[in-house]
């Protein structure tokens, strides 16, 4: 009899792989306008300043990943933006969220992000990124103009005086630093001082917290 020959198919399913997710997040951060750049270092600030925040997310897994659920609590409401946008992040990619939050309270300011990753069959992972800090200052200062007839009694007062014509009247300009920051002082102008009597001021030399300097003319 002739041989019938029978033929069965198989389908072979590869699985996919289910490689637990992994990832890096490094939070930066930058004073808006300083032109200093983004770091991971603490910061110094001043009230009403503007922080600028990035925090890098990259894949560290052999199998892509979805992110979701990112946080930064310490963000001001409405700024975060950025990120992979609902899209998978494939082995070795990275991206970057952004946030920014203005400096209102004298003080240290710590601010931190966190992500959770999940790949195909993997265990959802959530870390936090490291802290940055941020120290907020408050710079201010007073400037006070006192004069006295050269040669008069009763010394500098911020009263009005009576002189008469060929009279020398002497001034004083005091400015103290009433902030919490040292402050360097910069073009100073009197505009009613004849020229070349201006005299005195820090020159260089930073001005401390609580410290006074004057300025003559």
């Amino acid at each position: 009899k002739p041989f019938t020959t029978l033929t069965t198919e198989f389908t072979i399913e590869t699985p996919q792989p289910t490689a637990e997710p992994a990832f890096t997040i490094e939070k930066q951060q930058q004073i808006a306008g300083s032109g200093h750049g983004f770091t991971t270092s603490p910061l110094q600030g001043l009230l009403g300043q503007t922080v600028e925040y990035k925090i890098v997310v990259t894949n560290t897994a052999s199998v892509p990943e979805t992110l979701s659920e990112f946080t930064d609590p310490h963000c001001d409401a409405g700024t975060i933006g950025g990120g992979p946008e609902g899209e998978p992040l494939a082995s070795g990619q990275s991206t970057t969220f952004t946030c920014s939050h203005v400096l209102s309270t004298v003080g240290a300011y710590v601010n931190q992000a966190g992500v959770t990753a999940r790949t195909s069959g993997g265990n959802p992972l959530t870390q936090a990124s490291n802290e940055v800090e941020v120290t907020a200052a408050k710079s201010g200062f007073t400037i006070e103009k006192l004069q006295m007839i050269a040669g008069g009694q009763g010394g500098f007062v911020a009263t009005p005086l009576t002189g008469v014509i060929g009279d020398k009247v002497d001034y004083q300009i005091i400015v103290t630093n009433t902030g919490n920051v040292t402050l360097t002082l910069s073009n100073f102008t009197d505009a009613r001082c004849d020229s070349g009597t201006i005299a005195g001021g820090p020159g260089a030399t930073p001005l401390a917290p609580g410290e006074s300097t004057t300025y003559t003319c």
